[in-house]
């Protein structure tokens, strides 16, 4: 079972528990709480997840930026949110959230209409909060070397394969690469290994 990390306490949680987490967190909470927010959760493939407070009067460009801060951006490919998960009625970004959404709305995000990295999105609650931030994160996702079994830290972009880094080398050799620089390094993200995504600088991985 995936775990993360709550940002108001530190403590580390279980992703099934983690909406009950923070309500409790959020309910013990003493500082000033000045404006509308929506807590939304961002669930992408293999287990990436995220819980945030964004204020209602945010736009879905803004939401976008943070995504594309924290988990998606490499090459500045264009991205669009939906209502439908089949990618169809896309949501226009000058939108205000509080004119689009709703408490209990599930609606999903596209960047990269190629390489694509997809993520679901659900208004969990609305209430008082302090501004945008983080709740909680999904801690980094361990991955093994596929040939000998050990710890991996690079991923090859070709295949997918994850690799240590005296594997890599042989891997880098079986595709015809005279070093291993082509590899990505294995980050926090929904869109680890692909095109040329190397993790968020703004952010980091937790």
């Amino acid at each position: 079972m995936s775990e993360g990390k709550c940002y108001l306490c530190g403590r580390i949680i279980k992703k099934r528990g983690a909406i009950r987490h923070l309500k409790k967190c959020l309910k013990e909470e003493t500082i000033e709480k000045k404006v509308d927010v929506f807590h939304i959760g961002l669930f992408a493939y293999r287990d990436y997840w995220l819980h945030i407070e964004v204020p209602v009067d945010y736009t879905l460009r803004d939401l976008d930026q943070f995504i594309r801060d924290i988990w998606v951006e490499c090459c500045g490919h264009l991205s669009e949110f939906y209502t439908h998960k089949d990618m169809q009625c896309s949501m226009e970004m000058r939108t205000k959230l509080k004119n689009a959404l709703k408490v209990g709305d599930e609606f999903f995000y596209i960047y990269d209409f190629g390489d694509s990295t997809e993520i679901t999105l659900k208004v969990i609650e609305q209430r008082k909060g302090p501004g945008f931030r983080i709740l909680m994160r999904n801690l980094p996702i361990e991955f093994e070397c596929k040939i000998c079994g050990k710890k991996a830290n690079l991923v090859c972009p070709y295949c997918y394969e994850t690799f240590c880094d005296k594997c890599a080398e042989q891997h880098a050799a079986e595709e015809g690469e005279n070093d291993i620089d082509f590899m990505l390094p294995i980050v926090n993200s929904p869109r680890c290994g692909v095109c040329g995504y190397e993790g968020s600088e703004k952010y980091g991985d937790i």
